[in-house]
């Protein structure tokens, strides 16, 4: 990877979405509370993911934004509530296909650039 990418601490929590359809991919789910102690509900962001680097601690997500997000292995995998309504009830009205992978896939093993090699 080149060094134009900007560095990113993680969310509170995190998880990765295998994107169906005309150009499928894979998306990096963040979501934030706006207060942790309280769970209060925050906000949460999705990143199409490009490539990954995985050191000892960390998965380093890199994405098509030009940024990377370094998320803790096997920690605050999955989506707080709010992230979760929105999965079940916006994206399936949107038609748009989708898996929430598993905590324990083998990160370093998938093709991220899916939407490259589809339909050869």
């Amino acid at each position: 990877m080149t060094n134009h990418y900007k560095l990113y601490g993680s969310s509170d929590r995190w998880q990765v979405l295998k994107v169906g359809g005309d150009l499928p991919h894979y998306r990096l789910m963040l979501t934030w509370y706006d207060n942790l102690k309280t769970q209060t509900p925050g906000y949460w962001r999705m990143y199409t993911i490009k490539d990954l680097k995985e050191t000892d601690n960390y998965l380093n997500f890199y994405t098509i934004q030009d940024k990377v997000y370094r998320c803790l292995k096997d920690v605050d995998y999955g989506t707080a509530t709010f992230g979760e309504i929105f999965l079940m009830l916006e994206l399936p009205k949107q038609e748009i296909p989708f898996e929430v992978m598993e905590w324990d896939t083998k990160w370093s093993e998938i093709n991220w650039k899916i939407y490259e090699t589809e339909g050869e």
